[in-house]
């Protein structure tokens, strides 16, 4: 690569401080990483196909990287350092406004392209640095440059681990502050420190502010709520968490920008899903799993003296408290309790048997969710069923309707228990399932109470009929989660690509 005796990274002196550069380079590979795809996996309502294409474009950065890098001098090197620190100084804020932005004007396809764009702009310029210093240095140098880049990336992904669930502008500032450190070292410089440093510093002061107020703009833009204001926007390990409250007062609940509580339907959803068992079975003990915004939990506590919630993302719990009271009471419910475990470790690992056992979780649209809503987690559950015990789940669409996914879940459900009802409210976008050994009521009994609810008529079956319904569809197991696959492709096309989708 061409070179510049100018250059001040050229000087013996300057040599020693290859090896902070690469660390840090490497700390903000593990941070990129980290928050690139939460964020981008957020802002396109990301399904796990999404989260595989953001992955490839984040490791396409780095061929762009690597390959630029014997072609960029090193004076080069050090001026798009600074400048992609004050581009980088603008993110995950910018993101978000050029996605709400795009969401209105272009179609999915050119949003898809953009975000693209942007994961390739956040990770080239790290990976520049690594084989730069070793043409300089010659090939000797190999083995100790890349040990201290891969030195800096553990470390990064230390500090995701210290940090854990936190508040999405804390994250951000990190990052800032990080970057300002690593231009420090490439100019090797204390006034070009000083100077990025105050400037991170200055990102750092209105992060907070900018964090709520670009997330607003983004959720009344691609998802038309009004007058949107932030009240909580969490990274966790899972997923990213987002609590947004429109101009009416109503609050939402959005896991990776796809929404899990707040419009009517999704209300309604919690009345079928878990206050009709326990209205019609009236448990002694009910176990929920998954959270959302823990409706669910009033709903049994009004049976049940002890009721259970299992969560694996302690976010998503912390936040529906905190902001949710309308509906759990602050988690001040009596003989309420939960517990961050998988869902499938938990029902696996006990022996106590529940009179109800609630499935709150998102659709199967990635092989994580899809592993909850296969036979063999039913059978889990079923194992942990009393004798005059309730298996309750929805089957994430309408069994009329003959979708793959509300097929399969069915067939799941039929495969497994003996006592079956699915019933369709009219109104309702989903077809539910109440299972078990031998269910306490009868499908009559269970069509008058959703009469009660508001829903309309209602379409009710019992297992010979859902059967019939079902036909040859195959149900979701954890050695072929291919379903899940297909669904989240579905979902996709659908999203970026309309014509093809429908």
């Amino acid at each position: 690569m061409t070179t510049d005796s100018a250059a001040p990274c050229d000087t013996g002196r300057d040599r020693m401080a290859d090896y902070p550069v690469l660390f840090i380079a490497g700390t903000l590979i593990a941070l990129a990483q980290y928050f690139l795809l939460q964020e981008v996996t957020a802002l396109t309502a990301g399904t796990e196909i999404v989260i595989l294409l953001v992955t490839v474009a984040y490791f396409s950065g780095f061929s762009i990287g690597y390959t630029l890098s014997g072609r960029i001098s090193e004076p080069a090197i050090i001026k798009l350092i600074a400048l992609f620190f004050l581009l980088h100084l603008t993110f995950p804020f910018s993101l978000r406004l050029l996605a709400g932005a795009l969401h209105e004007m272009l179609p999915g396809l050119a949003a898809l392209a953009l975000l693209f764009v942007t994961a390739f702009a956040m990770v080239s310029v790290f990976s520049i640095l690594l084989p730069a210093y070793i043409d300089r240095r010659g090939p000797a140098s190999l083995p100790a440059l890349y040990a201290t880049e891969l030195c800096g990336t553990a470390f990064g992904f230390a500090v995701i681990f210290g940090v854990g669930a936190a508040q999405a502008y804390a994250v951000a500032a990190i990052y800032h502050v990080a970057f300002a450190a690593l231009v420090g070292a490439v100019f090797w410089n204390m006034k070009a420190a000083l100077a990025a440093l105050a400037l991170a510093g200055v990102s750092v002061f209105m992060s907070s502010s900018m964090d709520r107020w670009s997330l607003s703009y983004f959720y009344e833009r691609a998802f038309g709520v009004k007058d949107a204001q932030t009240l909580y926007s969490v990274y966790s390990p899972y997923q990213k968490v987002d609590i947004i409250e429109a101009k009416s007062g109503s609050r939402r609940l959005y896991l990776n920008g796809l929404l899990f509580y707040g419009s009517g339907s999704l209300r309604q959803f919690n009345l079928y899903l878990t206050r009709l068992p326990v209205e019609l079975a009236a448990p002694a003990n009910t176990l929920i799993i998954g959270s959302g915004s823990m409706e669910s939990v009033a709903y049994a506590s009004q049976k049940s003296a002890s009721v259970t919630t299992v969560e694996i993302d302690e976010a998503v719990i912390k936040g529906s408290l905190a902001y949710f009271t309308d509906v759990n009471m602050g988690g001040k419910i009596p003989g309420w309790r939960y517990v961050v475990d998988d869902g499938k470790h938990f029902l696996g690992s006990g022996v106590e048997k529940y009179d109800l056992i609630s499935v709150d979780v998102p659709a199967p649209f990635t092989i994580q969710t899809g592993l909850v809503y296969s036979e063999d987690f039913m059978r889990l559950a079923r194992g942990r069923l009393s004798p005059k015990g309730v298996f309750s789940i929805s089957l994430c669409g309408r069994i009329d309707d003959g979708g793959m996914i509300a097929t399969a879940v069915a067939a799941a459900v039929l495969n497994t228990f003996d006592g079956v009802i699915i019933h369709t409210p009219e109104k309702s976008p989903y077809s539910f399932a109440l299972a078990g050994h031998k269910l306490p009521f009868t499908k009559e009994q269970a069509a008058r109470l959703i009469g009660q609810y508001g829903g309309g008529t209602v379409k009710i079956m019992d297992k010979a009929e859902a059967m019939a319904a079902v036909g040859g569809a195959k149900p979701i197991r954890w050695d072929d989660p291919s379903l899940p696959v297909k669904a989240s492709l579905r979902r996709t096309a659908k999203k970026f690509f309309p014509a093809e989708g429908r």
